[in-house]
């Protein structure tokens, strides 16, 4: 009998896999059925995480746009697809008759070839998965992380590198034989992932009005202000957050308050509500911590100064008295970073903690008024335009040092942003002084001073001494 070309590597045929049509079409119904299956599963996971995390979020990441809910449903189809092909083609390469002209040996290094990688992502992802879902949903973690805009790219590799691999062993055995099979099934799950992406077990849309309901977005309209002079706090979870802006639906020019307090994710308050507000929210951070927070107030520029010192005040009545001012750089990409102009509020006269001397005028300081009337700087009865007061400002700091006092006259018409733009500049004022000492006396730039430096810590705290930002409110 002669030997035919190819008979070490037989052609694969329904026979030669001992498949008949009937067992092939019930394969396919027992596939796709475990897929939707997972997909369902994978599915259902995801709006479970967007709606329990609504009471942490921040941000509207998790509100899906048409394409963004596509991408995610495709890539939950392709993995769902892929995992139910994994468990059937096991099941068929465990029988001892699916490839009988096959030694054991071979067969079982392509059972473990094959099954090993994707039971290891498998592995991975569903531990992977939990702990993001667990720390995201209890804690609020990683609400920051968005994966469409950036590693779409990286998802889809994921899903080429499980499916190649299905495939690599048989390859290896059968070569060219096996590509037909390979490109078939590549279009059956690509048609089959398809069709299942577009379906939502559940309206996406009606979850993000849900979502959209709780953001601070959604329910007010805040316009923040430019500053300049920020500064990066950089223990962020210490960040809280207080809006004030104007209601979309209310034609009220009265600016409302808007605080995130748990359960409630967005709550409408009054100045006289904030006490229970800052109670609530010191109460999630230990003793310690407590007197770390910072109070990151996110005021719409067009706010009168009137509601401005109300908040202030209710504020300081609270001894939450650090205090960070957002400004509209901060929030790029649609997530708040932890940048801002920093403030430390007086004690408040109710209060039975002595005032800081910070705040308190002495026999030897001098102070330089400056009034701010229909957002309209003036300066001994005159109005002056920001490069005159600029100069002004900067010869009394150099002059005076740490013995000069400017004290903010505003009247309750003018707006937040005449207010605070004015102290951004007096804050930029005083860091060009610094710098200019700093590197007059040691040859080094103050913005470039290291905190963690001993070295740099004395010549920061010699600066500070020289040239402090003492600017207080009337």
């Amino acid at each position: 009998m002669s030997l035919q070309k190819g008979f070490l590597r037989p052609k694969i045929t329904l026979q030669t896999l001992n498949l008949d049509s009937n067992k092939l079409i019930g394969g396919l119904i027992v596939w796709g059925f475990l897929s939707f299956s997972i997909y369902s599963f994978l599915y259902m996971f995801r709006e479970y995480f967007r709606v329990t995390s609504i009471w942490w979020n921040k941000e509207d990441f998790l509100i899906l746009s048409p394409t963004e809910n596509y991408f995610y449903n495709f890539f939950y189809a392709c993995l769902a697809c892929l995992i139910a092909f994994t468990i059937i083609s096991n099941h068929w390469l465990r029988r001892a008759s699916s490839l009988k002209d096959i030694p054991r040996y071979r067969k079982v290094a392509i059972y473990h070839d094959k099954v090993s990688l994707s039971w290891y992502f498998i592995y991975w992802f569903s531990k992977t998965t939990f702990l993001f879902g667990v720390l995201s949903c209890s804690f609020g973690v990683f609400q920051e992380l968005s994966f469409y805009p950036e590693y779409k790219a990286m998802l889809f590799m994921i899903l080429a590198s499980l499916f190649l691999h299905q495939w690599l062993a048989l390859r290896l055995v059968y070569k060219n034989s096996v590509l037909r099979m390979m490109v078939l099934s590549f279009l059956v799950i690509g048609l089959t992932s398809s069709m299942f992406a577009c379906i939502n077990l559940v309206s996406y849309k009606e979850f993000n009005q849900s979502i959209l309901k709780t953001t601070i977005a959604h329910n007010l309209s805040i316009s923040l202000p430019e500053l300049e002079s920020r500064r990066e706090y950089e223990r962020k979870h210490l960040l809280i957050n207080i809006y004030v802006g104007f209601k979309k639906d209310d034609a009220d020019s009265v600016p409302k308050i808007a605080v995130r307090n748990f359960p409630s994710p967005v709550s409408i308050i009054t100045a006289d509500k904030l006490n229970e507000f800052v109670l609530s929210a010191q109460s999630l951070f230990d003793e310690f911590s407590q007197n770390e927070i910072r109070w990151r107030l996110n005021i719409d520029k067009n706010v009168k100064m009137k509601y401005v010192k109300e908040l202030k005040d209710s504020l300081s009545r609270c001894d939450a008295r650090r205090i960070q001012y957002a400004s509209s750089d901060d929030h790029i990409n649609g997530l708040v970073s932890n940048l801002g102009l920093m403030q430390l509020l007086p004690v408040h006269e109710s209060s039975d903690f002595p005032q800081s001397p910070f705040f308190m005028v002495g026999d030897d300081d001098v102070v330089l008024e400056l009034l701010i009337r229909n957002d309209t700087i003036w300066f001994q009865d005159l109005v002056v335009s920001p490069v005159k007061i600029r100069t002004i400002v900067r010869n009394f700091v150099k002059r005076n040092g740490r013995s000069g006092i400017v004290r903010i006259d505003v009247d309750d018409e003018s707006s937040f942003e005449s207010y605070i733009t004015l102290i951004d500049q007096l804050i930029l004022i005083v860091t060009e002084l610094r710098d200019e000492w700093a590197f007059n006396n040691y040859r080094i730039h103050y913005v470039d001073l290291d905190p963690y430096d001993s070295d740099h810590r004395g010549i920061d705290d010699s600066t500070r001494v020289l040239f402090p930002m003492r600017f207080i409110d009337k």
